[in-house]
């Protein structure tokens, strides 16, 4: 068996449904990081913020839930998630939501990567949802923050159909 370590110190299958989760938070960050070098105003969209917000869960994951280190980690917090819902609602004013399935592409490249990154990001959230059903409730607002970051992502997909721009200011 091809072992790895833990950032607490223990050693793991690389099979280990923690890796995986890891693996997939990981993919997650770098598919935001493309996506907020193309946006024009990646900042007014907070990717830099929700990149660290990620980066916080993978340590969570990453480290035992027994373990005294995990303890002081930073968790992810209620205002967090408020801040999210709030760009969600902002975003909500500014955008038309069909009663149809999107098909990504049809209507622009963008929009087709940030719903690949929201795909991505449902993937992450039912890894942590093993997690929390095998190890730890210590996961719940991460779970939950990721749900959250996935619906953020579904309306700016639509924002940005509908904008020819990218630009907002908040």
């Amino acid at each position: 068996m091809i072992k790895t370590s833990l950032y607490s110190g223990e050693v793991i299958s690389k099979n280990s449904l923690l890796i995986d989760a890891m693996g997939d938070l990981d993919e997650l960050n770098s598919l935001l990081g493309i996506l907020r070098s193309k946006l024009e105003a990646a900042d007014t969209y907070g990717i830099r913020n929700i990149q660290s917000n990620i980066m916080n869960i993978s340590s969570l994951v990453a480290t035992n839930c027994t373990s005294k280190m995990h303890k002081d980690l930073r968790k992810i917090t209620n205002e967090e998630i408020n801040v999210l819902l709030d760009m969600q609602t902002y975003l909500l004013k500014k955008v038309v939501l069909r009663n149809s399935f999107i098909i990504p592409g049809d209507n622009g490249e963008c929009s087709a990567e940030i719903d690949y990154v929201r795909a991505v990001t449902r993937r992450c959230e039912r890894k942590v949802v093993a997690l929390i059903e095998k190890y730890t409730n210590d996961l719940l607002n991460s779970q939950r923050y990721l749900n959250d970051l996935s619906y953020f992502l579904f309306i700016l997909a639509r924002f940005v159909e509908q904008n020819s721009y990218l630009l907002i200011s908040l």
